[in-house]
C-alpha cells in the first residue's frame, strides 16, 4: 500500500476557510493568517492530517479533532 507524501499537501482556499475560524478561536487571534494556519498544518499528527486529506478540512470530526489538538497543545504552552 502506498503512503501518501502529506508534506507536499497544499491546502486549498476552502480548506483554509474551513481553519480559520477554528484555530483563531483557539489561538486568540481572529486574524490569522494563511500562512499561520499553513504551519499549524504542517505540525498536525499525520492521523489527523489523513482524515483532513480523506474527508476534508471542513468534516465535522477532522474540525474536532483538529480544535483538540490544538486545545492540548495550547494548554501545554506550546
Amino acid at each position: 500500500m502506498k503512503q501518501l507524501d502529506l508534506s507536499s499537501k497544499i491546502l486549498d482556499p476552502d480548506d483554509y476557510d474551513s481553519l480559520h475560524d477554528l484555530m483563531g478561536d483557539v489561538t486568540d487571534n481572529l486574524e490569522i493568517t494563511n500562512e499561520e494556519i499553513a504551519k499549524y498544518w504542517n505540525d498536525l499528527p499525520e492521523h489527523i492530517k489523513l482524515e483532513a486529506v480523506e474527508w476534508g478540512c471542513g468534516d465535522t470530526v477532522v474540525k474536532d479533532n483538529i480544535y483538540e489538538w490544538l486545545e492540548t497543545r495550547r494548554k501545554k504552552g506550546d
